[in-house]
């Protein structure tokens, strides 16, 4: 399902992926209009998440990061961690997967297709945008981490 439409997304904005054996701690990179993967997660939600936030590079950031300064690296990767947060992890959709009995990281990884530790510093951000008590149409959010959430009456 999700890789389903991540294709399609790459495949409408001209963007390729390539899969390579990568040494280090690398999960993909971007090179030009290129997604490149590392062959151990092909196949994995860690492939999505990695791509997805790839994606968002390429449609966010005019220059190349590995010759940035280290304070454009870190506005660029956040810019990236937040565009793919909004796409793959939306409010609505983890309240929608609350009400549906979702209640841990691995529920959430498996209902999305994502990796738990994507899913998790995702959750993790959203604490430091919204905070505590972060009223969400007619939810109440009271925490993300750990997800508490509650609808108001």
């Amino acid at each position: 399902m999700m890789s389903d439409v991540l294709d399609q997304v790459l495949y409408d904005n001209g963007i390729n992926k390539y899969y390579c054996d990568f040494i280090d701690r690398i999960d993909a990179v971007m090179i030009g209009r290129n997604i490149v993967a590392d062959l151990k997660i092909k196949g994995t939600y860690k492939e999505n998440s990695a791509t997805w936030h790839e994606y968002f590079h390429i449609q966010t950031c005019p220059i190349n990061l590995i010759e940035a300064p280290e304070l454009l690296q870190k506005k660029y990767e956040t810019i990236a961690e937040r565009k793919t947060a909004e796409q793959c992890l939306p409010l609505d959709t983890l309240i929608e997967l609350y009400e549906y009995d979702a209640r841990s990281l691995e529920d959430y990884s498996e209902a999305l297709e994502l990796d738990t530790e994507y899913i998790g510093k995702t959750l993790m951000q959203y604490q430091s945008i919204y905070g505590y008590n972060h009223r969400h149409g007619e939810y109440m959010i009271h925490s993300f981490v750990p997800f508490s959430i509650e609808k108001m009456e």
